[in-house]
């Protein structure tokens, strides 16, 4: 194998990762009234390998991490790849092995990957499609009506939340202790995934304010100002380019759909930069959701499709469950 087809399957495994594209069908095995169940983890929610060749001068550990899984967006070629130097696979690609535990003391899916196989679900060999609402999108009603009985979401933040702005601006440590959040922010920065988490401009409106400074205050639309004052300019062109075609129309698929989701959680709201220094952490106030997504975000779809005949949709909340604490739930 040449040397620049290596490095291209390289480059397309990792974005694959990032972007959380891997599907995981769980297949019948004995149990022909089952249908096949497809589990799609959300952002950061597979395992990925990852190996240093000769070419790497090894920084302090954080340090070290962040360089490491920083991705490198290409303009011409209009995709992202590894941090030179990184080689990364994905373990059990197709199949739920990498989901039940990020680490293997760590439980993520595993309540419900074992709820599953113990009312007859097997691990299945099939891979499956892009991510969640977009391949719906991609595909034809025929399409849909024909392979998707149902779709279930759990805390699917299908416009964005603001959290991600307060990552983008500050970085985030996403609760590990004694981590400087400046030093991985720029590789979260990176992250094309994080970019589609970003507040949907027709969602939250032009009117809300997210981000407030001395100087200037920044709603959803004022993204692309946004990212360029916080000094990463370089986001912009794969933000218009990538990002709002994906998010900018959000149709009704015309398959039934099941929302769950966790509210009366505290959630960002509003970031207040007091002396307009992004590398500073804000003061923050607090609205509904579920702790990391905005209930506005949450409930997006129960608004833009109530006069869609054609569209079922249901929305189970849960009170004062935080986001993904239901994969271990025990529902009576």
């Amino acid at each position: 194998m040449k040397k620049e087809q290596g490095l291209k399957i390289e480059v397309a495994t990792f974005r694959v990762t990032v972007v959380a594209v891997m599907l995981s069908l769980l297949c019948t095995c004995g149990a022909s009234n089952f249908d096949p169940l497809i589990l799609i983890p959300g952002n950061g929610g597979n395992q990925l390998e990852a190996r240093l060749t000769n070419h790497v001068i090894l920084a302090p550990f954080t340090q070290c991490f962040a360089e490491r899984m920083t991705l490198h967006y290409h303009q011409e070629l209009d995709d992202y790849f590894n941090t030179p130097g990184v080689q990364t696979r994905i373990p059990h690609f197709g199949s739920t092995n990498s989901l039940p535990y990020l680490k293997h003391i760590t439980g993520y899916m595993a309540p419900l990957v074992d709820s599953l196989q113990k009312l007859g679900y097997a691990d299945g060999e099939t891979l499956f499609g892009r991510i969640g609402i977009s391949l719906l999108d991609m595909n034809p009603p025929s399409w849909r009506k024909k392979f998707i009985k149902h779709f279930i979401a759990l805390s699917a933040p299908w416009g964005g939340d603001i959290d991600e702005m307060y990552t983008f601006a500050s970085g985030n440590t996403l609760g590990v202790p004694l981590v400087d959040p400046l030093l991985v922010r720029d590789e979260q920065r990176s992250s094309e995934s994080n970019l589609w988490l970003l507040p949907n401009p027709k969602v939250f409106g032009p009117q809300k304010p997210i981000v407030i400074t001395p100087n200037k205050t920044y709603s959803a639309h004022d993204m692309v100002d946004f990212l360029k004052d916080i000094g990463f300019p370089e986001g912009v062109y794969p933000y218009e380019t990538r990002i709002v075609p994906l998010i900018g129309n959000i149709q009704a698929p015309q398959v039934p759909i099941t929302c769950i989701m966790g509210t009366g959680v505290r959630t960002l709201e509003t970031l207040f930069y007091g002396k307009g220094d992004f590398d500073e952490r804000p003061e923050i106030s607090y609205g509904d959701g579920d702790g990391t997504v905005n209930l506005v975000s949450l409930l997006v779809f129960q608004s833009l499709w109530k006069e869609e005949k054609n569209q079922y949709l249901k929305v189970v909340k849960i009170d004062g469950v935080r986001i993904l604490q239901y994969l271990k739930m025990r529902l009576h």
